[in-house]
This record gives structure tokens, C-alpha cells and sequence, in this order.
């Protein structure tokens, strides 16, 4: 086909496809944060229930607020002395706190208590009142095992033992909490 016969928008955009084939993409810069932070409910089922541990974690001046939630699908293993959350039965629910994760800093501070052995996970989070039939639900988030299966054991955690114990909420790494 004649070249002169194609309408000149049609002709314009063949160019810029075959230009945009021939680009390479500009690479990401790993200083910048392409993700701007926003406040998001991050549901708890260990430790950071605790209000002292999560103040101390934070490095809050005040108590935070804390709801009584849970979650659907999940159970609930031991690493160590420490519950870690895993992928279970849609009707299985765990119960926990669900707290406002107020800023950037605060995010990574949870993230840095948590360790590696655990990752971000995307969640309904459900009052903890709330029947099955519910549709009272915050989106948030929750720290999910990341580990190897065989570093876990059946238990239960038990916050007011942990308490009891005389167990404080641990130093985050370079942190002098």
C-alpha cells in the first residue's frame, strides 16, 4: 500500500510504536520510594498486641489504640516462643488487634521487629464480634511467615503468658529501642 494512501495520524502512530519498540526502558532508581506511604490497619496476632510492646516498638509517646479483630483463612504455628501467621482454611479465624500504622518510620520500625522471617501480606480484617456473614471489614495488612516450614511447631500463643513470663518487646536491628 502506498504510503501517501494511510491518513497521517495513522502513519504517526506506526512511528512512535516502532520508536517506543526500539527504546529501552529508563531503569528505576532504587533511592527513590515509587510507592508514597499511606496510612493502613495492620492486623496483629503476636507480640505487637500488646500495647506497651507496640508503644515501645514504635517508639511512641503515647498508648496506641488498638481494635480487637481477626482474620479469616489462616492458623496460627510457633517460631520459638512466637506465633507466626500461615495460609489456612477459609472458615478458620484468628483473632488479634488491628492498629493504624501512622507513617513511613513506623512502618519500617514493624518491619524491622518482625524480621525477615515474616512478610507483608494483604488481609481483611474483621471485628472481632463480627459473625461469619459479616460485611464489617477493614483492608489492611498483616505479617505472614516467610520462613522455612521445619523452623515451626503446633502451639498456641498465649499473650498474658508471654507477659507473665517477664518478656519485653526485643530491640530492633540498629535500634536501641
Amino acid at each position: 500500500m502506498n504510503q501517501n494512501k494511510i491518513p497521517i495520524i495513522v502513519r504517526k502512530m506506526m512511528a512512535a510504536k516502532k520508536e517506543a519498540e526500539d527504546t529501552e526502558p529508563a531503569p528505576c532508581d532504587p533511592a527513590i520510594d515509587y510507592i508514597p506511604f499511606r496510612k493502613e490497619y495492620y492486623f496483629f496476632y503476636g507480640t505487637l498486641m500488646d500495647p506497651a510492646t507496640l508503644m515501645k516498638v514504635l517508639d511512641l509517646s503515647e498508648e496506641p489504640t488498638l481494635l480487637p479483630t481477626k482474620v479469616a483463612g489462616y492458623y496460627i504455628k510457633l517460631w520459638g516462643k512466637y506465633p507466626a501467621l500461615l495460609d489456612g482454611k477459609p472458615g478458620n479465624w484468628v483473632y488479634g488487634m488491628a492498629y493504624e500504622v501512622q507513617s513511613q518510620e513506623h512502618l519500617d520500625r514493624l518491619v524491622a521487629y518482625e524480621t525477615d522471617k515474616y512478610r507483608i501480606e494483604s488481609c481483611g480484617i474483621y471485628p472481632a464480634d463480627s459473625d461469619e456473614n459479616s460485611t464489617d471489614i477493614l483492608f489492611g495488612q498483616t505479617f505472614l511467615w516467610d520462613g522455612k516450614p521445619e523452623e515451626l511447631s503446633e502451639g498456641e500463643f498465649s499473650l498474658e503468658t508471654w507477659k507473665r513470663e517477664g518478656n519485653e518487646a526485643p530491640q530492633t536491628k540498629g535500634d536501641s529501642l
